[in-house]
């Protein structure tokens, strides 16, 4: 499993963005089909537990504790300040890999809320459990010197949870045959 997260966290923005996409549409088109079906949401649940659990590995237990607490850095978008003002351009990647890892939580979680709810509820409610669910991983990192903790990440996990229910709310795309012409 280690393999496979670090091989897709080292993607190059493009083809995790074409990979993203591909899982999203996906989604929809079985949610499309299968939606009604008993073992839709059992399965949607073990899905969303499956990507919150994969962000606990990838954010706290992937790292080792630090010997010195390093201060949390709490000012906003400090990140791309150090990139532009010539620090590593690799924090461009690193910061829309953290909006990606959260994306999957934000899609699977909103569709697991009642079908009655208004769309704008859905996504505001997963874009705030999910950003608290960021500061508390944020608080751990700092607490147990597992990691920088910074707002920036805060503000791009919160980011890739809207972007995912945001994306749950679209309808399937529809897929016409190769072979059909009108």
């Amino acid at each position: 499993m280690n393999r496979l997260f670090l091989w897709f966290y080292c993607l190059p923005i493009p083809q995790a963005v074409l990979l993203m996409a591909l899982a999203a549409m996906v989604f929809l088109l079985l949610r499309e089909q299968l939606e009604d079906v008993p073992c839709w949401k059992p399965g949607v649940l073990i899905l969303f537990s499956c990507s919150v659990a994969l962000i606990i590995y990838a954010t706290l237990c992937q790292r080792t504790e630090g010997s010195n607490l390093t201060q949390p850095v709490l000012m906003p978008f400090h990140s791309y300040h150090t990139a532009f003002n010539g620090g590593s351009r690799e924090i461009f990647r690193t910061n829309f890999m953290n909006t990606v890892l959260f994306f999957p939580a934000g899609l699977l979680g909103s569709s697991l809320l009642p079908r009655r709810w208004r769309s704008g509820g859905k996504i505001l409610l997963t874009a705030f459990v999910f950003a608290i669910v960021s500061i508390g991983i944020e608080y751990a990192q700092y607490r147990f010197g597992l990691g920088l903790a910074e707002t920036d990440d805060v503000l791009h996990n919160t980011l890739g949870s809207l972007a995912g229910a945001f994306t749950c709310g679209f309808p399937a795309p529809r897929l016409k045959s190769l072979g059909k012409r009108k």
